[in-house]
């Protein structure tokens, strides 16, 4: 739920339609985060995010990931994603790309800082500066509440679930034991074969398309508005920018 003013008198329906489609236009995208993951190689490496590709994006760059370390409500510097990308398409970023080549037997899209979390650290994705997908709960240090505490495992998202600026932990599968489940594998491990529990299922997400789940406004008050007052708004999947 959120508050906005209002500049100019609306009737209700014209609200209710008004906030709608600002709502969607908020919360569709064309990328969601899939998976993350703290490896227990050498430096804790790798430490990397898996992003599946909904929709075809011709320009990435107005796609950006960024981390809030041990429960900021502010982000680090940001990763801005680069090129272009096709639908059905997984992305690969982290904070290097020796560890992570070694650990899954590819090289990652993309490296830099922004990934250089560990495993108490909240990992957002950002579409024109706001926040379409999240993984954790920003401001909440995961060091404290283990809900998504990722440290020495790994996280993977269920297919058909996101993306949402709010974290959901039903939508995800990890290992047994969630934190430190991966130390078993030892400093040189690698992502172990299909079958054994502990492998993260890397490039296993589907998506039936859409690209993120409209916005639902289920009441606001008033029911109609006047000039430079305020409006309650309940519902799911919008996001106000301003007053």
């Amino acid at each position: 739920a959120g508050g906005i003013r209002i500049s100019k008198w609306l009737p209700s329906a014209a609200l209710a339609l008004t906030l709608a489609l600002a709502g969607a236009a908020q919360a569709q995208t064309d990328l969601v985060i899939t998976g993350i993951i703290d490896a227990p190689r050498t430096g804790g490496l790798p430490k990397a995010i898996e992003i599946y590709v909904v929709n075809s994006v011709a320009d990435l760059s107005i796609y950006k990931v960024q981390s809030y370390n041990n429960g900021n409500t502010s982000p680090g510097t940001p990763l801005a994603l680069t090129g272009s990308a096709t639908a059905g398409q997984y992305l690969y970023v982290a904070s290097e790309s020796p560890q992570f080549t070694a650990y899954f037997g590819f090289a990652p899209t993309a490296t830099g800082s922004a990934l250089n979390v560990n495993g108490d650290d909240v990992v957002a994705l950002t579409k024109n500066d706001t926040v379409v997908d999240v993984f954790g709960t920003i401001g909440v240090d995961p060091a404290v509440d283990a809900t998504f505490n990722y440290q020495d495992t790994w996280f993977y998202r269920k297919s058909n679930t996101g993306p949402s600026p709010t974290f959901n932990l039903a939508d995800w599968t990890f290992p047994t034991g969630q934190s430190d489940a991966l130390d078993s594998l030892g400093t040189s491990g690698v992502n172990p074969a299909v079958g054994n529990a502990l492998r993260m299922p890397v490039g296993t997400f589907t998506s039936s398309g859409g690209g993120g789940t409209g916005p639902t406004i289920s009441s606001f008050s008033p029911s109609s508005g006047l000039v430079g007052s305020s409006v309650t708004i309940s519902g799911s999947n919008f996001i106000v920018t301003g007053k």
